[in-house]
């Protein structure tokens, strides 16, 4: 059984539908989706209640990616790592939703330029 997914880097060429369909192929543990630029909210929310023992998720530059679909997340059992890098429609309290949230989360990535706006206290 494969355990990890990786489709960073294929752009344009994966859209929502292609997004979709990922929930239908069981048992992956980690999935890299860097740069789909296509994905939306929809498949990230399916991704999220379809796959409870995935442990980590990256998402750099998901551009179409906004609150909705990182709230996904926010109670999810087995996520250790989220790498949540060059989005333009996730904010602070997004973060730190699900950060507070997610319990077995224990590493989080994030653009230099979200952490600059969060207080010590919550990047600790």
């Amino acid at each position: 059984m494969m355990m990890e997914l990786k489709l960073a880097n294929c752009g344009p060429k994966v859209t929502d539908c292609g997004g979709a369909c990922i929930p239908s192929m069981p048992g992956f543990r980690k999935l890299d989706l860097s740069w789909l630029v296509n994905l939306l909210d929809s498949s990230l929310i399916t991704i999220a209640e379809n796959y409870q023992n995935l442990v980590e998720i990256r998402l750099i530059g998901c551009e179409q990616i906004t609150s909705n679909g990182i709230h996904s997340f926010s109670c999810h059992q087995s996520l250790e790592d989220l790498v949540l890098d060059s989005f333009d429609n996730v904010y602070v309290d997004d973060i730190v939703h699900v950060v507070l949230g997610c319990l077995s989360l224990s590493h989080l990535r994030l653009h230099r330029a979200l952490k600059c706006w969060m207080t010590s206290s919550t990047q600790e």
